[in-house]
């Protein structure tokens, strides 16, 4: 190291202005190479630390098969510059390394055979052999790789949630070089997929074709569980009507057609599914004669939820070179007219253009408070974000501004109730555990104490991402979810995470909700006075007809009286998991100009794509849509740079 510092003040001595000195790393063995390549990358920012120049003055140039540095040594008047080639001559692992050439440009000639060269030569060949390669500085070399290699079959996906490494996998499964992009750090990847329920909706024949998908850990639930099948129609359906009918028909075809086949791949690539009973019910209650009967379009989720999705993606994803680098988002798209050749990269300290073909999948703009407040009108800039900080629209912005045409619900989002005091933006000690989504077997009143939406609409799997935003219109978009002693029972088991207000009479509970008694007596008292007579259709499980009729608004279904104290409440709020409105595709997933052609080297997938989500959405379609059309880009990506 002494050495090596001997080094910098020799250079510094013989140059009055500040330089540049580059080393050429060279293997003259490939085999030592791509041992070096596996194994790590020399980290640059060492070249700073033991020079005594800032970070960011380190520039690292890599490509096949030579790995190249250069640190500009800052100093107030005219520049030079330094060259010292060093050869890799060991076939080793240990990587040792003796210097084969030195040429300069800005010493003078007549000193090229001083002894002060040798000195040169010796500091660079010991700072190669102290800094042995290391595995978690790989982005500092490959990153240069890639942009020298003019992106020729390489895939860069930006993001990193389900969509994003579906993609990444399904393009690197085709024989593509894959660079994932990551704008958190490691401890923070994982995007809005990682605060998720991890439900994903799908056709299927019923237990007979879930059966299979299920992890051997979660086979325990399928004797106590059941479900009916879910045919492509219904899945269809379901997906127009929550959509007024709006959603692009050609992409909910392939929706609804490629979404069996997509949930088995991920299961060849090792997500591990289970059903989803423990999300409704605690299992230690069920039995064989009794199954629970689970909905037919939110049968199944990932084990562990959200986390355990992206564990099990980023285990997959581990398992081959695919390189994946964090706190590296997106800054912009490089393009030629409409043809997109690659991005650029914003990092700590400097920018970094990778060329290749450019699947956008890094989410709508649910984390800017800005544009929330730009599309989605007044008080949504304030309300809570469910999932990660990092969706701020940059790139759905930049594409748009490289001439990709809009699409979609630009109004809308899905937004859920959630706990009152959930934090204001995703936390991943509780990801998807504050959504409070038992209101149909309750009401919801607002701080005036007046019920302000249907509560038994429809099962909460086609109501519940569009009731956030009731909530949030309602005054400090604030409401709260009253229950008796009857359906206590019926309530999710993640409402056991808040505090809930108790009280014996509906007067004291008016009080600790902080509602006006009377209002709130007056509220119960017409509800009640519109239930039927006879509670005993009764069915949590099913759309069950039991009706309030001849009250604003009415209840379609699950309509108890609440008469049973002590009564218990829940103060909720709106919190938004992402945007509806996004970027055109076609159905092979490429992005779509406003010309109306395909952008080539532009693809997308996720929540950056709009046409399918109009005021509402039913449950465990969003993961499905960004899986089906993460492969599908991969494919175009894969096939249109061939």
């Amino acid at each position: 190291m002494a050495r090596l510092r001997d080094l910098a003040r020799l250079i510094r001595s013989k140059n009055a202005g500040p330089f540049e000195l580059t080393f050429d790393i060279m293997f003259v063995d490939p085999s030592v190479y791509e041992r070096v390549k596996r194994s790590g990358a020399i980290d640059a920012q060492v070249f700073a630390r033991l020079f005594g120049v800032p970070e960011g003055s380190v520039r690292v140039y890599a490509y096949d098969p030579a790995f190249s540095y250069k640190i500009t040594i800052p100093r107030p008047s005219v520049s030079g510059s330094v060259w010292v080639m060093a050869t890799c001559t060991a076939p080793s692992s240990s990587a040792r390394w003796s210097t084969s050439t030195y040429r300069s440009r800005s010493l003078p000639p007549a000193r090229a055979g001083s002894p002060e060269h040798p000195a040169l030569m010796l500091g660079c060949r010991q700072l190669l052999t102290v800094h042995r390669m290391r595995r978690d500085a790989v982005e500092s070399v490959t990153r240069r790789r890639r942009h020298m290699t003019k992106g020729v079959g390489h895939v860069i996906v930006v993001g990193a949630g389900n969509a994003a490494l579906v993609a990444a996998l399904a393009a690197h499964e085709q024989g593509a070089k894959v660079t994932v992009l990551e704008a958190g750090t490691r401890e923070e990847r994982g995007g809005n997929s990682r605060f998720a329920g991890a439900t994903f909706r799908f056709a299927h024949d019923g237990m007979d074709s879930i059966a299979p998908l299920i992890a051997d850990e979660s086979k325990d639930l399928l004797p106590v569980s059941t479900t009916k099948p879910y045919p492509q129609a219904d899945f269809a359906r379901d997906l127009m009507e929550t959509s007024g009918r709006r959603a692009d028909r050609a992409l909910t075809q392939v929706l609804v057609e490629e979404s069996y086949d997509t949930v088995r791949w991920m299961r060849d690539k090792n997500v591990k599914w289970e059903l989803a009973t423990r999300k409704f019910i605690d299992a230690s209650k069920l039995s064989e004669q009794e199954p629970y009967v689970l909905p037919p379009g939110g049968a199944v989720r990932v084990l562990h939820e959200g986390i355990g999705l992206m564990d099990d993606l980023f285990a997959a994803v581990e398992a081959t070179d695919i390189e994946v680098w964090y706190d590296s988002p997106a800054h912009s798209l490089i393009a030629d007219g409409s043809t997109v050749t690659g991005v650029r990269v914003r990092r700590p300290h400097e920018f970094v253009d990778l060329s290749g073909s450019v699947i956008l999948a890094c989410g709508g703009f649910e984390s800017n408070p800005e544009m929330r407040l730009r599309y989605l009108g007044s008080g949504w800039e304030l309300v809570k974000v469910r999932g990660t900080r990092f969706n701020r629209g940059t790139m759905l912005e930049e594409a748009l501004r490289a001439g990709a045409q809009s699409t979609g619900h630009w109004g809308g989002c899905h937004a859920t109730p959630v706990a009152w005091d959930a934090p204001d933006v995703g936390d991943l000690a509780l990801t998807d555990s504050t959504g409070r989504h038992s209101y149909p077997y309750g009401i919801l009143v607002n701080r005036d104490g007046r019920r302000f939406l249907d509560e038994g609409e429809r099962y909460y799997l086609h109501t519940y991402a569009k009731t956030g935003s009731a909530i949030r219109a309602q005054p400090q978009a604030w409401a709260a979810q009253i229950f008796d002693q009857k359906t206590l029972e019926c309530l999710q088991p993640r409402y056991s995470t808040q505090q809930p207000v108790v009280a014996d009479t509906v007067r004291e509970l008016a009080v600790g909700l902080g509602i006006a008694p009377d209002a709130l007596e007056r509220t119960i008292d017409a509800f009640n006075a519109a239930v039927p007579e006879d509670s005993g259709g009764f069915d949590p499980l099913v759309e069950d007809g039991l009706a309030a009729t001849g009250i604003d608004p009415p209840k379609r279904n699950w309509a108890l009286a609440l008469d049973a104290p002590p009564f218990v409440a829940y103060p909720v709020t709106a919190g938004i998991t992402f945007t509806y409105g996004g970027l055109r595709i076609d159905t092979e997933a490429r992005v779509i100009d406003n010309e109306g052609r395909p952008m080539p080297g532009l693809y997308a997938t996720g929540e950056i794509t709009g046409g399918f989500f109009y005021d509402n959405y039913p449950g465990g379609s969003g993961l499905m849509r960004g899986a089906v059309f993460g492969r599908r880009a991969a494919a175009s990506a894969v096939t249109d740079r061939a």
